[in-house]
Parts: C-alpha cells; sequence; structure tokens
C-alpha cells in the first residue's frame, strides 16, 4: 500500500571530487530505492565454507519496484529541472535519454547497482512458519547452540539505514541471552 508518510526512496545528492575541472562542480543524484519488493536467492556451490555461494538478489523482478524505480527517477528528473539547482548544471554526464517509462527502465538496468545492506536471508519468524530459519530467541531452527543475530533475520528489508536495526538486533539479542543464562547478575 502506498502511503504519503512511507517513502520508497531516499535522494543522495554529493560533490564529486573534481581536480581536473578547474572552476567546475561536479555532483551526483542518486535514487536509493526503500523497501524493495522482489527477493532474491542465495544457494550453495559446495559443502566447502571457503566457497562463495551463488547469490542472485533479483533486481527489478517485483512490479512494484519496477513501478517505484520509475517514479522516483522522474521525481529526481523534475527535482534537477525546477530546482535551484538547474541554474548550476551544464550538461548530464549520466542520466536517462528523457522521462519516459522505457529510457528510465533502460537508463537503471545499465546503471543500477546494491548499496550492499545485504538483509532478510535468514528469515525469523513463528516455529510454524516454513520460511522461516530462526525463531524470536534467534536460534536456527532444527539446531543446537547455533543463532544468528545480524541484519540476515529481518522478514523484510527495513525502511531505514539498516544499521540502526543491526545495532537494535544486537541489544536484543544480547539482553535475551543474559536474561537466558542469568547473566545481568
Amino acid at each position: 500500500m502506498e502511503r504519503d508518510t512511507v517513502p520508497h526512496a531516499e535522494i543522495v545528492i554529493a560533490p564529486l571530487a573534481t581536480p581536473w575541472f578547474s572552476g567546475s562542480f561536479l555532483f551526483s543524484i542518486k535514487n536509493v530505492t526503500m523497501n524493495p519488493q522482489s527477493s532474491g536467492t542465495i544457494m550453495l556451490t559446495s559443502s566447502d565454507p571457503t566457497d562463495s555461494p551463488i547469490c542472485d538478489p533479483a533486481f527489478l523482478t517485483h512490479p512494484f519496484d519496477q513501478v517505484t524505480i520509475v517514479r522516483n527517477i522522474r521525481r529526481l528528473l523534475s527535482f534537477v529541472k525546477v530546482s535551484g539547482i538547474a541554474k548550476l548544471i551544464d550538461k548530464s554526464i549520466l542520466a536517462p535519454k528523457n522521462d519516459s517509462d522505457e529510457d528510465i527502465m533502460e537508463f537503471v538496468k545499465q546503471t543500477a547497482n546494491s548499496t550492499w545492506h545485504m538483509c532478510c536471508t535468514a528469515k525469523m519468524g513463528k516455529l510454524d512458519d516454513p520460511t522461516a530459519c530462526v525463531d524470536f530467541d534467534f536460534r536456527v531452527k532444527g539446531m543446537k547452540k547455533l543463532r544468528v543475530v545480524d541484519l540476515s533475520v529481518t522478514p523484510f528489508v527495513p525502511n531505514c539505514h539498516t544499521v540502526s536495526v543491526a545495532y537494535w538486533l544486537g541489544e536484543l539479542a544480547a539482553e535475551k541471552i543474559s536474561n537466558e543464562y542469568n547473566l545481568n547478575e
């Protein structure tokens, strides 16, 4: 559901170091999509823990993500045209050809990347949830003496900077484990 109070993107405006352009100012404007709905996969390649897994984030496979990113990029293009920034811009170096859905999606497919805030690969949930890997005490289902306490346990991508959620999960797990083993005394 779309609501005015739930952001779907963060706009990041950052200056770029440009010692070779005297008198010029370069900056980037980026769209960081929040709460994506696409869901990827991680597969082991062998039983050797040093072998890298195959990670497929399945970017933009959910229709919501496709609509959202087109709208967000269109907002950025509009912002650059009507804001006080417009008078500072001589030319765009990397941007869609125009603001059509097709050109924006083509641009996104060629340039999009991840912020590498990985999460949701070991979902926390109820014991009877077949998609959950850990319970609410961070214990891995079906295993003894193994817990997972990191962003992989979030059941969906948090709509914020994920480090705050990582800190909160760490504090929550520490409290639960301290209480379980009477470490607070």
